[in-house]
């Protein structure tokens, strides 16, 4: 047999065809490798590796396991860690039967609230079920981020065990960690969230500079965000018309306010110290609204700021003694409460013994753990205290639930949920649901009683208590924060320890 010699013309055509072939199947493989990694991950049965997802359902763990320290049993401490790792690996791996087992088990030993929205996820694809998504700043501040956390899985766990659920539908939620980065929120977090088409709506963010970074975005993809902790007057901006953005909590001046009527009553002739952190927006504004009060301010608007770059607690402490300062107020920030506990300390030695007020980012565990003496007596103003709500189940359930005490955080963020869930068994539209909220007739009961909406996105409801640092030895800590002054006196009642 011989070989056939192909002749000019052939050999032309032979060489286009695989050139052209070559450079078609060149393009493909381009097309494929471009197509974001997050969009394909949306479909159940692909077996991309997912996890460099910034939101995970349950597909990768986000809280870090320093928190298993907290279990003082070394047997337990190790069950946990592979009880909730197996789930994870069990759910990535298409099997939520077998991880909810095993989330169950995790969440019985210690009561962690990653856990149990992983558990109700995985329980939930068995189910017809939507999607909502919450962004907490995981990695910067790990303890604000469990607080909102358990108020987001005690309201999706609530819900998922009702009759009805969501009109017949399971709730499943995304947990996102924004690192309270405004930028990192904006150019990576909010775009993922209204990427996801499943997901109607967000709960998020802590930070009022990362609420204001974000919102545009949410905005513009006709995304409802519920905001449970900003308190930045801009949330809801007067400057652009959103229709997506509501919070839950009252302005930073209505908390302002509060204290400021508190302060003039109680102590009219006393010589007040500021102390501020002029990176955030709240603690900024809470500061300057006493400045634009009749308070008697002893300090200068920079002697105290602990974000500047030659901050000393102790100098500042030496200053407000020699202005002859009887009274500290510490305008905090969520993210230097060291520092302002450090100063609280100080404002409280033997031979200073100075009057404490205190915004509500001190309303934490951690500063009656750090705090303790220093911090007897501290009053400070809050938009919830469980003895502010007459019979209102949440924080005894929550108790129950978290086996310890929960905060404002906790109550703002299960109200922020609370909002979502009641919107969607109304209707599950995406970009309709926003009109659901705003509708004149929409309420919801939450931790903190009712909660509807002006037509700015900001809550009808204007609440401020003001609560003090007192001894308690019913506590690990020896200390509790109560009740003193409530605002709406009509809602005064008891918590679960007066039950």
């Amino acid at each position: 047999m011989q070989n056939k010699t192909l002749n000019m013309s052939e050999w032309f055509y032979l060489t286009l065809s695989v050139c052209l072939t070559a450079g078609i199947s060149l393009i493909l493989a381009k097309s494929i490798i471009s197509i974001p990694k997050n969009l394909l991950c949306q479909f159940k049965n692909n077996h991309l590796n997912c996890h460099n997802k910034l939101i995970s359902f349950g597909e990768k763990r986000l809280i870090p396991t320093d928190i298993e320290k907290k279990i003082t049993n070394k047997s337990n401490r190790i069950k946990f860690h592979n009880f909730k790792q197996e789930g994870i690996e069990l759910f990535s791996n298409k099997a939520p039967a077998n991880a909810a087992e095993k989330l169950e088990n995790a969440f019985n030993i210690y009561h962690e609230p990653e856990t149990l929205i992983y558990k109700n996820n995985a329980h939930s694809e068995s189910h017809s079920h939507i999607q909502i998504a919450v962004s907490v700043p995981i990695s910067k501040n790990l303890e604000i981020a469990e607080e909102i956390l358990r108020g987001v899985a005690q309201a999706q766990d609530e819900i998922n065990q009702s009759d009805n659920h969501i009109n017949g539908k399971w709730l499943q939620i995304g947990i996102a960690d924004d690192k309270n980065d405004p930028r990192f929120a904006k150019e990576k977090i909010a775009p993922e969230v209204v990427s996801n088409t499943n997901i109607l709506a967000v709960v998020g963010h802590n930070a009022s500079n990362v609420s204001q970074a974000v919102a545009e975005v949410y905005e513009q993809g006709k995304l409802v965000m519920v905001s449970p902790t900003s308190y930045s007057m801009n949330i809801a901006n007067y400057n652009y018309n959103y229709n997506s953005i509501f919070k839950v909590v009252p302005d930073v001046n209505i908390l302002a306010n509060a204290l400021q009527e508190f302060y003039i009553k109680r102590h009219p002739n006393k010589h007040l110290f500021i102390c501020y952190d002029s990176t955030e927006y709240v603690s900024q504004s809470f500061k300057s609204y006493f400045f634009t009060s009749k308070v008697n301010i002893v300090s200068d608007d920079d002697d105290c700021n602990v974000s500047s770059n030659n901050f000393q607690p102790a100098t500042a402490i030496s200053q407000a003694k020699n202005k002859n300062a009887d009274s500290l107020l510490l305008a905090a920030s969520s993210q230097k409460t060291d520092s302002f506990i450090q100063l609280a300390k100080l404002a409280n030695q033997s031979d200073i013994k100075m009057a404490l007020f205190s915004s509500s980012s001190l309303y934490t565990p951690k500063t009656l753990v750090e705090g303790q003496e220093a911090v007897k007596d501290m009053v400070l103003v809050s938009p919830w205290h469980p003895d502010a709500f007459q019979k209102n189940p949440f924080f005894c359930k929550a108790q129950k639930l978290w086996q310890e005490k929960v905060n404002w955080r906790t109550a703002m963020a299960y109200d922020a949920t609370k909002v979502i869930i009641e919107g969607l068994k109304r209707n599950t539209n995406r970009q309709e649901l926003a009109l659901e909220l705003h509708n004149t007739s929409f309420s919801v009961s939450g931790a903190t009683g009712k909660i509807s909406f002006k037509s700015s996105g900001e809550r009808q409801q204007r609440q401020a208590f003001i609560i003090k640092v007192v001894e308690d030895s019913h506590t690990d800590t020896g200390y509790d924060f109560a009740l003193i002054d409530p605002i709406a006196k009509n809602n005064s009642g008891q918590s679960c320890n007066n039950q």
